[in-house]
């Protein structure tokens, strides 16, 4: 998951910015106790529906 080394190496840079990373898995992903507290990983399948949490989110 090449997306969250990126993010865990500008997240303390950034302390004020909430990073978030996306993948259809999360399997090796690393632990949540291993991340910044302003980097969150969350599943995301574009083949299927969006969950609403999502919807109008971002940008």
């Amino acid at each position: 998951m090449c997306v969250s080394i990126w993010m865990i190496d500008l997240a303390p840079k950034m302390p004020d910015t909430t990073f978030h990373g996306f993948d259809v898995d999360l399997g090796q992903a690393p632990p949540r106790e291993w991340l910044p507290k302003n980097v969150e990983l969350d599943v995301l399948d574009l083949m299927k529906p969006l969950d609403e949490k999502w919807v109008g989110k971002f940008e």
